[in-house]
């Protein structure tokens, strides 16, 4: 059965999420304002050191996204930003979820629960595998196959996680006649249970490049693409 890329309904413009990143609340408090509804940020710029005319308040920037998400855990991200791309993925349509932001900014920890956390701060790739196995469970009709691939990109370079002997030359990208991207020399992984899915997740997050920076002591420093592939019949 051939499906179509992605849903009628989701053939609009990607949804935008901001997750504004816990722990500096009072700072938050004094710079940033939400709406009621929230999906608009309003953010306070610095006072001026010289008043101009009667006033003295500094520029206010305002941005408006589908969602906006403060305080909020990692359930709450779940259910926000990948539940419905889950649910479209058993469907039969393609799905896709992009973490962007600073150095620092919570990345890692949004989408993989960051290293040495506890299970209820396990993040959206581990949540996803999950709820995807037990979605699968209930089908028993249905034949199903799981693959995982998981790929980093690095000084302009493409490593293969799940394989680190893999040399950077070996993995080529390339778009086919139906503009449909392609990795070539990528290992691709079939799994059959929710557990050899996470132990090939806690591979590549162990082969990932780190460093260390102000905001966190193991920075993953670079891009990283995870890609659970779903075919039902």
């Amino acid at each position: 059965k051939r499906w179509p890329a992605c849903k009628p309904e989701m053939q609009q413009a990607p949804r935008v999420l901001l997750r504004i990143r816990p722990g500096g609340e009072a700072q938050n408090a004094q710079n940033i304002q939400l709406s009621d509804n929230k999906t608009t940020v309003l953010i306070n710029g610095p006072k001026p050191e010289k008043a101009v005319g009667k006033c003295s308040c500094g520029p206010q920037y305002q941005f408006k996204f589908d969602s906006v998400l403060q305080s909020a855990s990692q359930e709450e991200v779940y259910q926000a930003a990948a539940a419905d791309v889950l649910k479209s993925a058993l469907d039969g349509y393609n799905g896709t979820i992009m973490a962007y932001g600073q150095t620092g900014a919570g990345k890692t920890y949004t989408m993989s629960g960051g290293r040495k956390q506890s299970f209820a701060q396990r993040g959206l790739i581990p949540r996803v595998i999950t709820q995807l196995f037990s979605e699968l469970q209930s089908k028993p009709s249905q034949e199903c196959k799981v693959t995982i691939s998981y790929l980093e990109i690095y000084n302009d370079s493409l490593y293969d996680l799940l394989d680190i002997t893999t040399a950077p030359h070996e993995i080529n990208v390339y778009e086919d006649r139906t503009s449909k991207v392609n990795i070539v020399g990528l290992r691709s992984v079939t799994v059959a249970s929710e557990k050899e899915a996470l132990a090939l997740l806690f591979e590549g997050e162990a082969n990932r490049v780190i460093s260390e920076h102000q905001l966190n002591r193991e920075s993953s420093r670079s891009h990283a693409i995870f890609t659970v592939g779903l075919e039902m019949r």
